[in-house]
């Protein structure tokens, strides 16, 4: 790691990404933002972080194939947990969220209200690490018939929730304008190696 890697670290955390180590194979199946979110997420842990990685892939995010499977765990074990792009629509005659998880092809479960009012741009579709609950009770409600028994009952978003901008430029106290330049241009996927200043 670089001195400017070590320091991009230092300044901000978890918001940096190691965007050349998303390319293994085993991220492959995943939007790149997310890839490169979980493998810098693990990285920075050290040790055998691939193997980390690999098995977080294989267990949150299995292959749409794979649905019976991870439906036959929810209804044995009552909860899974899953990487998805989560998305929720209003029911105003029921008064209820409804949940769409497009990984297992389900787009008629329940979201949590807590959760929607927590990050309300999964209105939108919020991609994360969802909790679902094998909700039996549901299937029971005269008006829920048409319903999956499935609630999200706990959500952590991996795209970033709330920009902080006013963090962002105090962060740029940390380095010099030759630096701050280059991380810029990283952002973006470039080699600011590859560029004279005034390019």
């Amino acid at each position: 790691m670089s001195e400017l890697d070590g320091k991009i670290v230092e300044v901000f955390g978890d918001a940096a990404v190691e965007k050349s180590l998303a390319r293994l194979e085993v991220v492959s199946r995943l939007p790149r933002f997310i890839a490169e979110y979980l493998v810098s997420r693990y990285y920075r842990k050290g040790g055998d972080w691939v193997s980390l990685v690999t098995q977080v892939v294989q267990e949150y995010y299995p292959d749409p194939k794979d649905k019976e499977l991870v439906l036959d765990k929810l209804l044995r074990e009552g909860r899974v947990k899953l990487i998805d792009e989560y998305r929720v629509s209003v029911d105003l005659k029921r008064g209820v969220y409804v949940l769409h998880i497009p990984n297992l092809q389900v787009y008629n479960a329940l979201a949590d209200p807590s959760i929607v009012e927590k990050y309300e741009r999964i209105l939108s579709g919020l991609w994360g690490v969802g909790v679902l609950e094998h909700a039996s009770w549901i299937t029971s409600q005269p008006n829920f018939a048409t319903f999956q028994p499935i609630m999200l009952v706990d959500f952590e978003p991996f795209q970033v929730y709330n920009l902080d901008l006013k963090a962002f430029i105090e962060a740029r106290n940390y380095f010099t304008k030759d630096e701050w330049v280059d991380l810029l241009i990283r952002s973006v996927g470039l080699n600011p190696a590859a560029y004279s200043w005034r390019q």
